[in-house]
């Protein structure tokens, strides 16, 4: 992994100030938010806890790879 740039992170947020800026504007002209579909909070839920279970793994075998345990599996970059 590298360092982030300040160039990186001053585009990364003028893109998400412009993209923000559009949303507004439309939301302004429709008058209402588009609607969500049901399943879709459902979906990010699922994708959520999926990510915290693939995380908490992650902790735990760098982890014990940090304190030299026998039989502890590396972690790929």
């Amino acid at each position: 992994m590298r360092e982030l740039r300040i160039r990186v992170l001053a585009g990364v947020f003028v893109i998400a100030g412009v993209l923000s800026w559009a949303g507004a504007r439309l939301w302004s002209a429709v008058g209402t938010l588009p609607s969500v579909p049901l399943a879709a909070p459902i979906v990010l839920a699922v994708i959520a806890v999926v990510l915290l279970a693939t995380a908490l793994s992650l902790r735990a075998r760098l982890k014990a790879q940090r304190e030299r345990r026998p039989g502890a599996k590396g972690v790929d970059p």
